[in-house]
């Protein structure tokens, strides 16, 4: 007995007279063939935080059965290629999957799973200048440490006769020069101002 779609097949077995004996007929019996629901299918990774720019190897686990898995995603600059889902923004990316029915299963969708793009903190930037008292007219270097990324370095600064070319700091007269350090966002990072 055999069945290829889902389906109950009612059976009857039926003897036929010998030598001494009458034919008999059995009762009924049903036969249900019917496809069974797959084990759970989930999405991995499970770490959910990614910066901008990175690109996430999708993979399954669970389901049942051979079917084939594919994914599908929603999200404002999310990009599905294969199994590599990427995105150059910061946003939020809805990914699920779905495997496919094979013989003796159902097909399954996967739970929808949210993958974060966001940008870090830098570093603490800090100016690292040790030397804060100058002779007017003296040109002093402006350095610093800490921040992150590649986000270009600038410097502002406030005090009557102050000014800055570039990273040297200038005064021609008897001031105060109150400084501030700025970085830039860069891939994978916010701006960042020091004290």
């Amino acid at each position: 007995l055999t069945a290829s779609i889902d389906t109950r097949c009612v059976v009857t077995a039926t003897k036929a007279s010998s030598n001494g004996f009458n034919s008999a007929t059995s009762a009924t019996r049903a036969f249900n063939f019917v496809t069974a629901n797959q084990n759970p299918l989930i999405v991995y990774p499970v770490l959910l935080g990614y910066v901008p720019g990175t690109s996430i190897s999708l993979s399954t686990g669970g389901g049942s059965g051979t079917g084939a898995v594919n994914y599908e995603v929603t999200g404002s600059g999310c990009t599905l290629n294969g199994t590599m889902l990427t995105s150059s923004i910061e946003t939020t990316c809805t990914v699920w999957a779905n495997k496919a029915a094979s013989a003796g299963f159902n097909s399954i969708t996967s739970d929808r799973k949210g993958y974060s793009f966001r940008n870090q903190s830098q570093a603490t930037l800090s100016i690292s200048n040790t030397t804060l008292r100058n002779l007017p007219g003296t040109s002093l270097s402006l350095t610093t440490t800490g921040g992150s990324g590649t986000g270009d370095l600038t410097f502002t600064v406030s005090g009557a006769d102050c000014s800055i070319i570039g990273t040297t700091l200038v005064a021609a007269t008897v001031t105060n020069c109150v400084v501030i350090a700025s970085k830039a966002a860069s891939s994978g990072f916010n701006s960042t101002t020091s004290a």
